[in-house]
């Protein structure tokens, strides 16, 4: 039985990798053509502190809650440290959460509860956005974080952003490392804990997405910032959600870019997907899924053709939000086939050329795990891997559809 195995530099890039892997399971993601390092580049840029594994708003305040409530125990009741104290508390909301007789949507390990407990914790899956979002304020990985609070002498050297609502300032202000918009008490008992936020807790997570620094031409700030969140959460599609953003004249300059672009893309690198299934399909003899296929791409190469999508710079522009301050990296490989890709759409090239391109990179990029060279046997033959690119979308529509509802509360 094959391993998948990492060499362990930081609890940071351990955490990156479980997520990744998460990730890897969720439908529509398989990345045959190696374009994810694309995609996510620019899911970060439209969505940053959104990932297609988190469920519900609601985390980005329960979690820092726990820690809250972790930093104002007594130090005797801190023996068994954050970590440990954490796993235990994110079992009890999942508990509670489940036993409710009409059920909550979005409830992470719900499936594990009476097996070992919540195997992809909450604290993992949105530590990244707890940082953008600036609701922790304390840079590295969670385990890190444990590591630090674990350090502290007492609770009294911790730092809370908001008193208690009636405390004196002076007895419950200390500093800034977690910052919530109030203090309920008993506030994981089962009559009170929801995944459904409160109007303050909806205003609060509004803000953050509003007013954080480095966001702020994020999609999300900007679709609340001009009031389009309403509109928008009635969208299927990135492509819908593009339209509505483009054609709004309120909307900054470089969020509109960068959704310009990353729909551009999504539209262009569907070609390639296609042809890539149309190879798969002739290679495993299913041949009425080669001939559906041979249509889409038809209609596709007319649809981009009609919108001069491809072009001399076509790549370049695609490929540009590597440039500057970004925190990712774009392989040689993966970079060549894109430009590879643009430069035969634009000059109209022989199918069997563009094919041979798409084979070199999927065997390329995969390897011997490479669908290209495996037999796959279905009865009904299955699209593989990716079409448009979601851009993480579908998650952050979720999180947009709790803020609202909170809001209207």
């Amino acid at each position: 039985m094959s391993q998948l195995g990492w060499i362990d530099f930081s609890p940071d890039e351990r955490d990156k990798v479980n997520n990744v892997l998460a990730m890897l399971s969720e439908p529509g993601t398989l990345d045959e053509l190696g374009i994810g390092q694309i995609r996510d580049a620019y899911a970060d840029a439209l969505f940053p502190g959104i990932s297609t594994i988190q469920t519900r708003a609601k985390y980005f305040i329960t979690i820092p809650r726990i820690i809250r409530d972790y930093q104002e125990l007594p130090p005797a009741k801190k023996k068994q440290g954050l970590g440990q104290y954490m796993k235990e508390r994110e079992n009890e909301i999942a508990q509670v959460l489940a036993s409710y007789e009409d059920g909550e949507k979005g409830i992470i390990g719900l499936t594990r509860i009476h097996s070992g407990g919540v195997e992809r914790r909450p604290s993992i899956i949105y530590w990244n956005g707890l940082r953008t979002f600036g609701i922790l304020k304390k840079n590295g990985s969670f385990a890190d974080y444990c590591r630090a609070m674990d350090a502290m002498p007492s609770h009294t050297s911790m730092e809370l952003a908001e008193t208690a609502e009636g405390n004196d300032d002076k007895q419950s202000r200390h500093t800034n490392l977690v910052n919530l918009p109030d203090r309920p008490i008993d506030w994981m008992r089962r009559d009170t804990l929801s995944l459904k936020l409160s109007e303050k807790e909806a205003v609060f997570l509004k803000g953050k997405l509003i007013e954080t620094p480095n966001i702020q031409h994020s999609l999300p700030s900007q679709l609340f910032l001009h009031d389009l969140v309403d509109k928008a959460i009635e969208l299927d599609s990135f492509d819908q959600l593009a339209k509505l953003v483009l054609s709004d004249n309120n909307i900054s300059a470089e969020c509109k870019e960068n959704t310009q672009l990353a729909n551009e893309f999504s539209l262009a690198i569907e070609g390639a997907h296609i042809r890539y299934n149309i190879l798969a399909a002739r290679n495993n003899s299913a041949n009425d899924a080669v001939a559906i296929y041979e249509k889409e791409y038809e209609t596709w190469k007319k649809q981009v053709d009609g919108l001069k999508l491809f072009n001399n710079v076509s790549a370049d522009r695609w490929l540009s939000i590597f440039a500057g301050g970004t925190n990712h990296s774009l392989n040689s490989r993966t970079r060549g086939f894109v430009i590879d890709f643009c430069r035969l759409q634009h000059t109209n090239s022989p199918l069997v050329e563009l094919d041979k391109m798409i084979e070199k990179q999927a065997i390329e990029n995969k390897g011997a795990r490479s669908l290209l060279k495996k037999k796959i046997n279905r009865e009904d033959w299955i699209w593989i891997g990716i079409r448009r690119l979601d851009y993480r979308w579908g998650s952050a529509k979720i999180i947009l559809q709790d803020i609202r509802g909170g809001l209207n509360a």
